[in-house]
């Protein structure tokens, strides 16, 4: 259990670091879309517009996922501590361990099933992207 455990851990502290990455680069694009909207006019004005639709997202996408992975670390540092007060006291907590399980199980999934939503989202900002090259 502990080393399954701190694998899941170490996979988390991972993922959120790349998710977090990802964010700041969703947030760094969007300061630069906004402003060459400002600059410009007309059809491509459009364009940006789109872009920035999708920025905006794309970073609301992030931040949920961020904070469902977020839950299931400290769900599962509960469920450690859970585990340790039940070896501890010698008490009988196996409902909470359940739930804590289930639920850190449920917040990593939710998480990661935003994170590829995300994925899915980034992919018609990048075709505005190529579309407007080849004009």
């Amino acid at each position: 259990m502990g080393m399954v455990q701190r694998f899941c851990e170490a996979s988390c502290h991972i993922w959120l670091n790349s998710a977090t990455k990802r964010g700041g680069r969703v947030i760094d694009r969007s300061r630069i879309l906004a402003e060459s909207l400002r600059k410009v006019s007309g059809n491509q004005s459009h364009r940006f517009q789109s872009q920035l639709q999708i920025m905006v997202r794309r970073a609301r996408l992030l931040r949920l996922a961020i904070a469902f992975t977020s839950t299931s670390l400290l769900l599962a540092a509960l469920l450690i501590i859970a585990l340790f007060l039940v070896a501890l006291i010698s008490i009988k907590a196996v409902l909470l361990i359940i739930i804590l399980f289930t639920t850190c199980m449920i917040s990593l999934i939710a998480g990661l099933i935003i994170f590829i939503a995300d994925i899915n989202v980034s992919l018609p900002a990048l075709k505005l992207e190529t579309d407007f090259e080849k004009q």
